[in-house]
């Protein structure tokens, strides 16, 4: 359902989410054959926006991409996830209120620090826990974060590991250049596995996240700024359709970076722009068994005065209550 135009590739949309919403009290969960037989009937209404009046090309590849990783018949099976010490709260502010005033930023504050209290917290919040949202999707990737350490009290600058998943200290370590191997660990809670891989003069390590992400500057004028570092060849060994997946799982891993930046008072920048290769060059990593597949940034935005802001929902929406 897009516009009728001279190039319909360009307006051609590909849908992969079915998303049904009840009330709480509702314990009668309609199954997919329910859902799908209503959609059969349902009345669509109005008609999506023109995106591009005047492609100036087309990116072949992108289609490639597309019917090589359709998705499958195979079932959906729903995560493990260990349980983990509960996530404090960074917060007391309404989660509609956070959720529609979440921003990204375009610039930084070169000269804010982070308390490690907040930078351990932001860490421990992008951990799989067996609370919402991680459940809804898969997390064989294991995505591990590779860390720029710029300014955060307490930690020297350097490179930093953390690995979200227990068993990649034995699967990924190992990967890494043999001085990384046995890289020390933080001194922190014992279900956070942060490891300090080296410490790095802070021009240096500035010029380094800054090239690896396309020469921007929101990587090295953050406090800090990450990788992720993704299980790649085995899943995608089960299913092609995976890499769809994995990349899912990187976007909502840098959704809880941007709203839990934003309820401690900071603001995150999802990257997409970066060179995977020069990283995996940096950490070692030889090969596809894990790649890098999205980069991000938090720390203390620098507002642009120039720009107006508009509140981005009707007030109506804002102030419906959030369950």
């Amino acid at each position: 359902d897009f516009p009728q135009v001279r190039r319909p590739w360009s307006e051609a949309e590909e849908p992969e989410l079915l998303l049904a919403l009840q009330p709480l009290d509702n314990a009668a969960t309609p199954d997919t054959a329910t859902l799908m037989a209503r959609l059969a009937t349902a009345a669509w209404h109005g008609s999506a926006s023109e995106i591009d009046k005047h492609p100036f090309y087309r990116w072949t590849i992108i289609d490639e991409v597309a019917a090589a990783s359709a998705p499958t018949a195979l079932p959906c099976v729903p995560p493990t996830l260990a349980p983990l010490p509960p996530l404090a709260a960074s917060t007391t502010q309404d989660a509609a209120a956070l959720i529609v005033s979440r921003r990204s930023s375009q610039r930084y504050d070169s000269r804010a620090m982070m308390p490690r209290a907040t930078f351990l917290h932001l860490l421990d919040a992008t951990l799989p826990r067996p609370q919402p949202p991680w459940p809804a999707l898969g997390d064989d990737g294991h995505l591990a974060l590779a860390l720029f350490v710029h300014r955060v009290e307490g930690l020297a600058p350097g490179l930093y590991l953390l690995l979200r998943q227990a068993e990649d200290a034995a699967e990924l370590l190992p990967l890494l250049k043999p001085e990384y191997r046995f890289a020390a660990r933080v001194d922190t809670a014992p279900h956070l596995q942060l490891y300090c891989l080296q410490t790095v003069e802070p021009v240096q390590l500035q010029r380094i996240a800054r090239s690896i992400s396309c020469h921007q500057d929101i990587a090295s004028s953050s406090c800090f700024s990450l990788g992720m570092l993704a299980r790649f060849d085995a899943p995608l060994a089960v299913d092609p359709s995976r890499y769809r997946a994995l990349y899912q799982q990187a976007g909502l891993l840098g959704q809880a970076l941007y709203l839990e930046a934003e309820a401690a008072g900071y603001r995150g920048t999802g990257i997409g722009c970066y060179f995977d290769d020069p990283l995996h060059e940096l950490l070692g990593l030889t090969g596809t068994a894990r790649q890098s597949l999205y980069h991000f940034a938090v720390g203390i935005p620098i507002e642009d005065t120039r720009l107006e802001t508009v509140p981005p929902y009707p007030p109506e929406i804002v102030a419906r209550p959030f369950t």
